[in-house]
């Protein structure tokens, strides 16, 4: 008995200096079927497998790579991975470490989560089942690696795959994430194996992608640690300090140039750690130490520097810090200080002109902007207001509001376009064009979410539901429209008309609220400011698109709002869209009438304009 557990003992001691690490690496842009494409997904894995060579130490040999780019046993269909998969978890001895990393699409359905495949096919549930890779299959067999240690990586939720809403979110499911329950093993020396699992982003977020590097934002900044970035006091690179610097990276970076969420979420398994890289040891602490210092003083002085308003502040913190961490989110601070500068040296000069409220901005969007002066008014709809559709518009109420600049004019196509240039934000769905076919037209199909991210990117903001009524209603009193009381015929406003019946009634044979007598000269969009200005000189504040607001929408807000500068409710599900648009009935265009939708939604009739919070009086 002693010799055999001896046997086994050296047996095992063997391989555990002969253990090698190994890794598969799918990525996968252009699918064969009806599956939307993707963009960095085989730039990321090339860039993973050449870091696993040149800074890990891993063997060309055991990095396995497939992509849509590749051929033969290499292309990533669905057979071609299984078999990968399983031929490696034959091949994998004790002692040894294997990465799975797939960047591509993933998808879930009510029984069951898949990795979809070059040639899987998502038309109906049937085909889905026998062309895509479901999780539990994968689990299965990673179970069965030898491994001591496993670190599956998934980075699957960038955008829907549904062929034509390659713009729409494609959300981390729990059903998803819980799909990968791998137990560490207990190897035949009594020590626990450890396995982790490692997402681009937690539950109910998505993954972003970073233009100018050609690569998703999460494989960046994991590749960063992996280089030396995450490396510890030992020289090395543990899967828990590498989840952790790619958290706050990867935080940090989507707050600041998306402003939205997005944190890599890391499930550790067994009672080790997973150390990934263990060669940087000599070379690499000596780097790290020196460079700790640095580090420590960039992030003190940027804390000193990142509250200040002024210019020169941020500019001794660049040039101190050239090529520091925090130099992107500082050139963005620089860039937001510049253009409210500029804007306030505009106000000031319009402080001299005999009509100050008419001022063009040179800041980016290059919009003319209204001033609102502040003032006292009764928000809300009056009891003579009777139509169902007004009754969470009552009670009306007394708010108090200070003075803004408020876009005169709906964000425009062009205006829109220039800030996807510039930001590599999603881009808009196929379909605007025909709602919206020219850059003077006002821009559809945009979020609460996208809206919110302009307005960031322009140093502006959404105006308040009290604000958007408040500037609406052009210095009248109790009136219906932003005009006054009188009906809308045709030359106030773009709404449900005659030519918007055409449209609504192909849509749907009984969306006939149109009115037959009214010709406005448009059956979808008009360009925005085709019609007169109201009393502060802004177009289109009835009709032609609903606007987002900033508030949670409440139905019964009204009833205990607050009256100086009302923010809304401080939660809720959806979000206020005011001043009604082409295809609706005209008790929306009503300056009272309050809507609402989902803040992810990207409608055709929804747009939004910008206020900005400077006081020139």
């Amino acid at each position: 008995m002693m010799k055999k557990i001896t046997l086994t003992l050296l047996l095992v001691v063997h391989s555990l200096l002969s253990a090698e690490k190994h890794a598969l690496l799918v990525g996968i842009n252009n699918y064969q079927n009806d599956i939307g494409a993707l963009k960095y997904c085989v730039s990321d894995v090339e860039a993973f497998r050449a870091t696993l060579i040149q800074v890990v130490g891993y063997k060309p040999r055991n990095v396995h790579l497939m992509t849509d780019q590749m051929s033969g046993q290499d292309l990533p269909n669905f057979i071609n991975i299984l078999l990968r998969l399983e031929n490696l978890a034959n091949r994998i001895q004790i002692g040894d470490t294997f990465i799975f990393y797939f960047s591509g699409h993933g998808i879930s359905t009510q029984d069951q989560s898949y990795l979809l495949a070059l040639d899987s096919n998502t038309t109906t549930y049937r085909t889905l089942k026998r062309s895509a890779i479901p999780i539990e299959e994968v689990n299965d067999i990673l179970s069965g690696v030898k491994a001591q240690q496993i670190l599956t990586i998934i980075d699957a939720c960038r955008n829907d795959p549904s062929a034509g809403r390659s713009n729409q979110d494609n959300l981390l499911s729990e059903n998803f994430a819980r799909g990968f329950q791998l137990e560490p093993r207990t190897d035949v020396l009594g020590q626990p194996a450890v396995s982790a699992n490692l997402y681009a982003c937690s539950i109910g977020e998505r993954a972003y992608e970073w233009a100018e590097k050609k690569q998703g934002v999460f494989s960046y900044f994991m590749l960063k640690g992996l280089q030396g970035e995450a490396v510890n006091e030992d020289g090395e690179v543990t899967i828990t300090e590498l989840a952790n610097y790619t958290q706050q990276k990867v935080g940090e970076w989507t707050l600041t140039y998306r402003g939205k969420k997005q944190t890599p979420w890391l499930v550790l398994k067994g009672k080790s750690n997973l150390v990934l890289a263990e060669n940087l040891s000599r070379v690499r602490t000596k780097i790290t130490r020196a460079s700790t210092t640095n580090v420590d003083a960039e992030a003190q002085m940027w804390e000193m520097a990142k509250h200040s308003t002024n210019i020169s502040d941020i500019e001794d913190f660049l040039q101190a810090f050239p090529a520091g961490e925090l130099s992107p989110v500082a050139q963005l601070k620089l860039k937001q200080l510049k253009r409210k500068m500029k804007i306030v040296e505009d106000m000031e000069i319009a402080k001299t002109k005999p009509n100050k409220t008419r001022v063009t901005f040179s800041n980016k969007d290059k919009a003319k902007m209204e001033w609102i002066p502040s003032g006292t008014y009764l928000m809300g709809a009056g009891k003579n207001e009777i139509d169902d559709s007004m009754r969470f518009a009552k009670p009306t109420h007394k708010v108090e509001l200070n003075g803004f600049y408020m876009d005169a004019y709906e964000v425009t196509v062009g205006q829109y376009k220039e800030f996807l240039a510039e930001t590599g934000h999603r881009t808009l769905p196929d379909w605007v064009s025909q709602i919206s076919p020219t850059d003077s037209h006002p821009v559809v199909g945009v979020s609460w979410h996208d809206a919110v991210s302009y307005c960031q990117w322009v140093g502006k903001r959404l105006p308040t539901e009290a604000e958007w009524e408040y500037a609406a209603r052009g210095g009248l009193s109790g009136k219906r429209y932003p005009w006054g009381d009188t009906a809308p015929n045709g030359s106030q406003c773009n709404y449900a008309d005659k030519n918007a019946n055409t449209v609504l009634t192909e849509i749907n044979e009984e969306w006939t609220w149109s009115n037959m007598q009214v010709n406005d000269g448009y059956a979808k969009c008009a360009p925005v400011g085709r019609y007169e200005p109201n009393g502060y000189g802004l177009y289109d504040m009835g009709g032609n698109v609903s606007e987002w607001c900033a508030d949670w929408y409440g139905k019964f807000y009204y009833k205990n709002t607050i009256s100086k500068n009302p923010l809304g409710p401080n939660s809720g599900t959806t979000r206020v869209l005011r001043g009604g648009s082409w295809p609706n009935s005209v008790k929306y265009i009503h300056v009272a009438n309050r809507n609402d939708s989902n803040p992810d939604d990207r409608n055709s009739n929804c747009g939004f304009r910008c206020v900005l919070d400077l006081d020139i009086d």
